[in-house]
């Protein structure tokens, strides 16, 4: 069975890098993205990545940085046009919107409660307040590392209909991984001995993500208390050490936002 999913994702590949001028590989160098890397090269390319990063805590890219390294690859990154405020079922996200082909692409950076005594960031400044700007965005199609399978920690399940997406004058999105599972991805990854992030991924624990997440990328620990309404309309701000008041209503907010139609349950030409 997971011969059939790679022989097919790496004919996706092919087809996909066959039909345009430009193509980049979307990598956040965590399980997944490790193993889309690797089909790139069994399908005979080598691609350009984005990786798109904070600029806090950089050990959390210790494990990436070996591995482009390590690789030679040739990666770009580069700051939002914007970001908003995200929260459902009691997680908070900062939502950035990078710039793409006519309609932005949507990443977020995770938030995780600081611990008493950790080190943290101030989420409204450093992550909601980051530097914006625009970029000469030059790829025509993207490889994405998502599954069917997902499960988003907000949005819950977000599946995928079709490998492909395309839609006139934007970025034709490709998904070689959509039909695998979390299983098939540790499968291939021991078979093929692909490098594994052992400080945010625990091997005794069937190679579920560890709790703490000082090496996990996608989460910085940040106090949102400014940022949350449900906070009050008056918190206490640790880095200033008095009450000040909530700009959660001057935020661009995240709530009402539906998921991109290829995750729907409506089928995508």
């Amino acid at each position: 069975m997971l011969k059939e999913k790679v022989d097919a994702a790496v004919g996706l590949i092919q087809e996909v890098v066959e039909e345009h001028v430009n193509p980049v590989v979307m990598s956040s160098f965590g399980k997944d993205s490790m193993v889309l890397l690797d089909l790139v090269k069994r399908a005979g390319f080598r691609l350009p990545i984005l990786f798109f990063k904070e600029s806090y805590f950089p050990r959390k890219y210790h494990f990436a940085n070996q591995v482009i390294e390590a690789n030679d690859y040739v990666v770009y990154d580069y700051p939002p046009l914007e970001t908003a405020f995200f929260k459902r079922n009691g997680k908070v996200e900062v939502y950035n919107f990078y710039q793409s082909v006519n309609k932005p692409i949507g990443l977020p950076t995770g938030i995780k409660v600081p611990k008493a005594g950790e080190d943290y960031l101030c989420a409204l400044s450093a992550l909601y307040g980051k530097p914006t700007g625009t970029y000469d965005f030059q790829w025509d199609a993207a490889f994405i590392g998502h599954k069917a399978t997902d499960v988003d920690p907000l949005l819950g399940p977000v599946p995928i209909h079709n490998d492909r997406v395309e839609a006139p004058e934007e970025l034709h999105l490709a998904f070689p991984l959509r039909s695998f599972t979390d299983a098939d991805i540790w499968e291939y990854h021991l078979e093929n001995h692909l490098p594994i992030n052992r400080q945010r991924y625990n091997e005794a624990d069937n190679w579920r993500e560890f709790d703490d997440v000082t090496y996990n990328p996608d989460y910085f620990p940040a106090c949102t208390a400014c940022m949350d309404l449900d906070q009050g309309t008056k918190v206490y701000c640790p880095k200033v050490g008095a009450m000040v008041e909530s700009v959660s209503s001057q935020l661009r907010d995240m709530n009402n936002t539906s998921l991109p139609a290829y995750m729907t349950e409506v089928e995508v030409k």
